[in-house]
């Protein structure tokens, strides 16, 4: 998704998908977990897709799980700001 070509920001495109993720779309779950290397990524915007992830990771979405560990992961490992 090039949430730029849309004329979209970030914010939008996380608005937007949302209701997907919690459905399990995997390319919105895909996404949500990428963000953290977008660098218009926000703490707040990590946030709200880290909650999102979470939410249906305990609903019991798997690929959500690995999903939403991978974006951690992902993030402890850069270094910090």
């Amino acid at each position: 998704l090039d949430w730029r070509k849309n004329g979209w920001t970030l914010n939008d495109a996380l608005t937007h998908l949302g209701g997907s993720v919690e459905r399990g779309n995997t390319k919105a779950i895909d996404f949500y977990a990428g963000i953290s290397a977008d660098p218009n990524c926000t703490e707040a915007l990590w946030n709200q897709a880290a909650n999102r992830l979470r939410k249906a990771a305990n609903a019991g979405n798997e690929y959500a799980k690995t999903a939403y560990k991978g974006m951690k992961a992902w993030t402890a490992g850069q270094p910090s700001s």
